[in-house]
Order: C-alpha cells, then sequence, then structure tokens
C-alpha cells in the first residue's frame, strides 16, 4: 500500500501544481484584458476629440476644424501652429489656447482671422499670419487625463504646459460651430 499511497500522492501533487499553473494562466489573461479594457475606457472621451485642416498644402491651411465627437465638454484646448507674418515673412510658432469645446461640436478657423501675438519692446505686436499649419493640439478630458492629438496620433501627457517662449495665436471674432456628426459614436 506504501507504493501504491506514494503514486497517488506524487499524481496528485502533479494534478494540483497543473491545475494551479492553468489557473494562474487564465488569471494573467484576466488581468491583461482587464487592462486592455481600462485603457480603453479612459481613451474613450479622448478618442473622440480631433482636429483636421481643409487645403493644407505649399500655402498653408484654408480653415483648421476642432471637433469634440463625445457628450461630455473638453477644455484647456491648445493648438499649436506654425505660420508666417505677413510683414517680414519669418516662422512664426504659437498657440491658439483658452478654448473649450462643447459636447457634441465642431469650431471652424479660417486662416485669415488668426493674428500673431507678441511682446516686443514693452509694447504687445500684433501680425496676420499666412502659410500656416496645424501641428498639434493638447486637451483635457471630463475625467482631468490630458491628452496629444497630432494628426496620426492620440498620446496621453503630463500638462506642462506650453513653453513660455512660444508666443499667442489670436482669432478676430468667433470660430463658426456646428453640431459634430455621429456624436457620441467613434464614427
Amino acid at each position: 500500500m506504501t507504493a501504491i499511497g506514494a503514486v497517488a500522492a506524487i499524481g496528485s501533487l502533479f494534478f494540483t501544481g497543473w491545475a494551479t499553473f492553468l489557473s494562474a494562466a487564465a488569471a494573467k489573461d484576466q488581468l491583461h484584458q482587464s487592462q486592455k479594457d481600462a485603457d480603453r475606457e479612459i481613451r474613450s472621451q479622448a478618442a473622440r476629440v480631433t482636429y483636421w485642416q481643409e487645403n493644407s498644402g505649399p500655402k498653408g491651411a484654408a480653415r483648421v476644424h476642432l471637433v469634440n465627437k463625445s457628450p461630455d465638454p473638453i477644455t484647456g484646448v491648445e493648438l499649436r501652429m506654425t505660420g508666417y507674418t505677413t510683414a517680414v515673412r519669418d516662422e512664426r510658432r504659437g498657440y491658439l489656447v483658452g478654448l473649450t469645446l462643447p459636447p457634441c461640436t465642431e469650431f471652424t478657423y479660417i486662416a485669415e482671422k488668426l493674428v500673431f501675438t507678441y511682446w516686443k519692446a514693452g509694447r504687445v505686436l500684433k501680425e496676420a499670419l499666412v502659410d500656416w499649419q496645424a501641428e498639434d493640439m493638447d486637451f483635457t478630458d471630463g475625467d482631468g487625463n490630458s491628452w496629444r492629438r497630432t494628426q496620426i496620433s492620440l498620446l496621453r501627457i503630463d500638462r506642462p504646459g506650453h513653453p513660455s517662449s512660444m508666443s499667442g495665436i489670436g482669432y478676430q471674432g468667433q470660430p463658426a460651430a456646428k453640431q459634430a456628426v455621429a456624436c457620441g459614436s467613434d464614427g
């Protein structure tokens, strides 16, 4: 009986070890899936926020569209742009800042209404911008997560704010606003 008992104990130990291994593998898969689901949930609002340009080319963009297709507002929107001033044809970089995108809204900014604003010799100077391009857009979602949207990616970021060396881009008047298409969906 001792040999049979030993074989049974070894078999039982092997079976218990194998079952524990399979349980651990299943738990690992469940954890991985849970992490993917949590990441998808965190990104869900940010994935519905974007921008795009019309008529981009050698002469720059004629319009830029900022879109929030989510049912929650987007705050702290900063659109980084590069363009040239009409006066000296120097390249300028700056931010269109302080924007809030209401839920389910698309704003359209027209190039001719953009103004580059900067300090020089203790005065605020403004120059028209031409041949400009939107480079990326930083924003904060409804849960307080900060994001950077480029034309090809969406990255979660720590929000350091824009560099102090960057000047402001102003807009003369109000952008055109309309209801965003497919609001609340991924489409």
